[in-house]
């Protein structure tokens, strides 16, 4: 019996060793390492955080992690993601970006937002195997722009959970090319369209 309860104990130790070195939650580091490659704080009270997002995106590896504090917001920036990386929010509701993403690489994850964008779009998605999930985006013109372009299809991408209030379309799939728009998967999102009569909650063309 007392072995097994050492060896529990062991264990939960191991468990949270492995919890406090792989988690996001110390403020005062730029980088810090984790199984899934390292981890880019911007915002936040860390004396060498960065202070933009696209600024940690471009000094991110691949599978890095960028994630971004609530104490900077709102953050009034375009942020262009050309490589596979996360980048998460600290809280959906105050972390609020006045601005928007353009995914120009797959694999991407976005989460965890406010995105608050009055140009043509909120987020952009020109590639595939992205995750765009857990957000609030408000747009003028479209919340989530996917689009195949002449050359370039856009498959399997998961757009879930995210509340989308838009005066036009709360999310465009655009398919320009012969090369197709295949297998995305949008679910569990609330969209609010819109002002206009134009709008529309789902939009292809």
């Amino acid at each position: 019996m007392k072995k097994t309860i050492a060896t529990g104990i062991v264990f939960l130790l191991v468990v949270l060793s492995f919890t406090a070195i792989s988690g996001i939650q110390i403020k005062n580091n730029i980088i810090m390492s984790s199984d899934r490659g390292d981890i880019l704080y911007v915002g936040g009270n860390g004396t060498v955080n960065y202070t933009t997002i696209q600024s940690a995106v471009d000094d991110a590896d691949w599978y890095d992690t960028v994630f971004v504090f609530d104490d900077g917001s709102p953050y009034n920036e375009n942020v262009e993601v050309t490589k596979t990386i996360t980048i998460i929010g600290e809280n959906k509701n105050t972390t609020i970006v006045n601005g928007y993403f353009e995914i120009r690489y797959k694999q991407v994850k976005l989460s965890g937002f406010t995105i608050n964008s009055n140009t043509e779009y909120c987020v952009k998605i020109i590639s595939s195997e992205n995750i765009i999930s857990d957000n609030i985006i408000n747009s003028e013109v479209v919340g989530i722009y996917i689009y195949a372009d002449v050359y370039v299809g856009i498959f399997n991408n998961f757009i879930s959970n995210n509340i989308i209030n838009s005066r036009g379309q709360g999310i465009m799939l655009y398919l320009a090319g012969f090369k197709g728009c295949n297998d995305n998967i949008i679910t569990n999102n609330i969209i609010t369209s819109t002002e206009d009569k134009s709008g529309n909650g789902i939009k292809i063309i």
